[in-house]
């Protein structure tokens, strides 16, 4: 009887000899387990195997395009997929000119399950980063079919062929390593031919006993997979796919990408994975752009949410301790490139295409693909029930359907075309999901998900400028206000009740009864518009209210936070006095601290609620000689509490001003800008600090003030000075990525500016370093 150390012995020198016994293999391997009293191990059910592959696969052009990642994987030149359909015999046949295998690389790696070199052997000798690390990949055949027979050759090797039937992998409560496989006697192989050249080395895969039929639909949505396997933009020229098949269908030959249309604009974005800047370049058809590399700090483009401070009463100097989560994005180095297409006629005609043929180019190749190390990641960007607008691009302009001419206009999903380029090294915290589809929706993920959305939006805005740019020989008349359009409405409607009332008097005078009844029908229209204007006064009025309201509910979002936490302490410090008077004997000393806090607290919340109702009385919503000094300070003072708390310094610079105008405009303008400031100075783990003056201030000789309201955030990049007051733009966002700010703060300031006839304008603080807001109102 066979000891221990006699089949250790056996096992080792079978692994050392030139060639190795499949069968004799898996018998000393069993015998060596039932052996080893000394130890106990995990036993693998036979079934595993159908749970890793054929289970884990959604499809079946999926497991295809697995096999034709190993080939890629194996420094292939050339696959041939050849899918045979016949009545008496069905297969699949994928082959590649790879490395190929030899026996003991069979032995010790292919059939090893999870056991993959590439997570050491990262690279090809074509320089080529290896796709799959899982080990389970070639598990993918199973999802095919039934039976498959391998066949490989590797340089200075025999050739070797195996043959395994899935069929005995269901057996229940069979080990995994007692299921024995076929060794082909004299195997031979076809290999793909490279320049007229038969390939020497290679592996071939013959795929029997078919699980599912291919229709037409397979074949394209194959071939269309096969085609954006790797990316159209960055062409790897050695490497062929070619589909082959006896099934009458156009969806075969050899897999290429559609011929590359030019975009009306494309930008090209680029991150270091290190720094917080973001590089990009925008090229546009019309050439308005520079081309010109430009740079943009990542905080600049968005406000993440940030880590909970431990304490309300966080001192500044202590703020640097806590990392901001925002700092840079944590996804790694990336490219990518957005390409944009209008899908209309006009465009289709500068290109040569038919508008049917570019919407075909657009739904073949349209998305932002992911591709990692040069290999399409599924299921981002693709089309139809196997992909995902990652990016949310069709919600995100449902909710805002603007047209171009709207500094807020967005993109649609089928407009796009892009390519984000990532690897597994370098972007290490872009893990696979456990399905080996996809990415792990970590903070890396988002970060990414964030940085692409980023570069959308500047691609957005430069379409905006260019159509500005477009029509301002066409239209050269300065924007309007919703006040002006009415005040010279009301002028010109009194210039003509003048002359009516000229007209009519000519008419009585000469007796022209005719001219009389007209001028009493105008004289009804004059009437009828009269009230139509007394009309429009009331809504302009009501949009004044609503304006205000507006800003109390982005304000309370703001700062809901310190309030939310002012009523949690004023709970807790409620139920330690509670606690202290029902102790034996009570506890009075400590019970009324408790109740001292408690009152505190609830006076912070009863601030805040004040605070939001005084925002809104009648006499503020009425235009009157305004102490605009008192006015400001008295704010500061209602909301000082709330900036403290997060150890926001507030310095003012404030003259002895007056002047006849709507307290609550005055209020709402004021309120939304520190309402800006503090969500900037928050994401600032150095220094907290809002400036605000107030100065007489006289424009095109009128005299007016100014209020400048500047902070220590990340101040705001040139190119956005302008869409900043355009509604619903935000750079804050949600944990995924999403923007999560109303977008509405500085359109409603903007709003008031036009009905007051004032001006904004917006720069950079030498000093603060962040946002400097100057507005500018008449004093009349």
């Amino acid at each position: 009887m066979k000891t221990e150390n006699n089949i250790k012995n056996e096992l080792q020198a079978l692994l050392q000899a030139e060639t190795i016994d499949f069968q004799q293999f898996l018998e000393l391997t069993s015998d060596f387990i039932k052996h080893d009293q000394d130890h106990l191990r995990f036993s693998t059910d036979a079934g595993t195997i159908a749970h890793l592959g054929r289970d884990s696969i959604k499809d079946h052009t999926t497991a295809v395009l697995e096999l034709v990642k190993n080939a890629y994987d194996a420094d292939a030149e050339k696959v041939e997929i050849d899918i045979i359909l016949n009545d008496d015999e069905n297969y699949i046949r994928v082959a590649d000119n790879g490395t190929g295998m030899s026996q003991t690389e069979i032995i010790e790696k292919w059939l090893r399950i999870g056991f993959s070199t590439k997570r050491t052997d990262k690279v090809s000798k074509k320089r080529r980063r290896k796709t799959g690390e899982k080990g389970i990949g070639r598990l993918s055949a199973d999802r095919l079919g039934a039976s498959i027979d391998l066949i490989s050759k590797k340089n200075d090797f025999n050739l070797i062929g195996l043959h395994i039937d899935w069929n005995d992998f269901n057996k229940q409560g069979v080990d995994l390593l007692l299921i024995p496989f076929k060794k082909i006697k004299e195997p031979n192989i076809t290999l793909p031919t490279v320049k007229k050249k038969e390939s020497k080395h290679g592996t071939e895969i013959i795929i029997k006993e078919l699980r599912n039929k291919w229709s037409d639909s397979d074949f394209k949505r194959l071939y269309e997979e096969l085609s954006i396997l790797t990316s159209p933009f960055k062409v790897i020229k050695d490497f062929k796919i070619i589909v082959k098949s006896n099934i009458e269908t156009e969806y075969k030959g050899e897999i290429k990408h559609k011929e590359h249309l030019k975009p009306e604009i494309e930008i090209e974005v680029y991150h270091d994975g290190v720094s917080n800047e973001i590089k990009y370049t925008i090229k546009d058809k019309f050439k308005f752009s520079e081309e010109k590399e430009k740079t943009i700090n990542w905080n600049q483009l968005i406000q993440k949410p940030k880590e909970k401070e431990k304490d309300s009463k966080l001192l500044l100097n202590d703020i640097k301790k806590y990392r901001v989560s925002d700092e840079n994005p944590s996804c790694g180095p990336v490219i990518f490139n957005l390409m944009f297409y209008p899908r209309e006629s006009a465009f289709a005609k500068d290109t040569g295409f038919t508008l049917s043929k570019l919407t075909e180019y657009l739904d073949y190749n349209g998305g932002v693909k992911v591709y990692r190390d040069n290999i399409s990641v599924k299921p981002y960007g693709f089309s139809g029930k196997d992909g995902e607008d990652w990016l949310n691009l069709s919600e995100r302009q449902g909710q805002n359907p603007a047209g171009i001419a709207r500094e807020g206009w967005m993109v649609k999903n089928n407009q796009m075309l892009g390519a984000v380029y990532i690897s597994r090294d370098e972007n290490s915290k872009l893990e696979d999901s456990a399905a080996r589809e996809g990415l792990v929706h970590n903070e890396a993920y988002y970060d990414l998900r964030a940085l692409v959305l980023c570069g959308i939006r500047l691609l957005e805005l430069h379409r905006h400028n260019v159509f500005k740019k477009l029509n301002e020989a066409k239209d050269g008349k300065p924007r309007r206000s919703n006040k002006k359009i009415l005040d010279e409405y009301k002028e010109e409607l009194n210039r003509l009740k003048y002359e009516l009332a000229e007209m009519k008097k000519l008419a009585v005078e000469n007796n022209h009864s005719y001219v009389l009844d007209v001028s009493d029908r105008v004289a009804n229209v004059i009437k009828q518009t009269e009230e139509t204007e007394n009309r429009l006064e009331e809504i302009l009025g009501k949009n004044r209210t609503l304006g205000g309201l507006a800003t109390i509910g982005i304000s309370s979002a703001v700062f809901g936070h310190e309030t939310q936490m002012s009523i949690s302490q004023l709970k807790m410090a409620n139920d330690e006095a509670i606690a202290s008077l029902k102790e034996t004997p009570p506890d009075i000393k400590e019970a009324l601290m408790e109740l001292y806090e408690a009152n505190k607290y609830s006076s912070h919340v009863s601030q805040w609620g004040a605070f939001a109702l005084t925002r809104i009385k009648r006499d503020k919503r009425k235009r009157k000689n305004v102490n605009l000094n008192n006015l400001l300070k008295r704010t500061i003072a209602e909301i000082a509490d709330t900036f403290s708390a997060r150890s926001i310094k507030i310095v003012s610079n404030l003259d002895d001003v007056s002047a006849k105008t709507f307290p609550m405009d005055v209020e709402t303008i004021f309120i939304n800008l520190l309402t800006n400031s503090y969500s900037a100075c928050i994401h600032n783990n150095i220094k907290r600090e809002i400036s605000i003056e107030l100065h007489d201030s006289m424009l095109d000789g009128k005299a007016g003030f100014e209020i400048i309201v500047s902070d220590s955030g990340n101040g705001i990049d040139e190119d956005r000075r302008e869409i900043i007051w355009q509604a619903l733009y935000t750079t804050k966002t949600d944990s995924n990525g999403n923007e999560a700010g109303t977008g509405l703060g500085l359109t409603i300031v903007q709003s008031i500016i036009d009905d007051l006839g004032g001006t904004r304008s917006v720069e950079n603080d030498k000093d603060l370093k962040g946002a400097r807001f100057r507005i500018w109102l008449p004093k009349k």
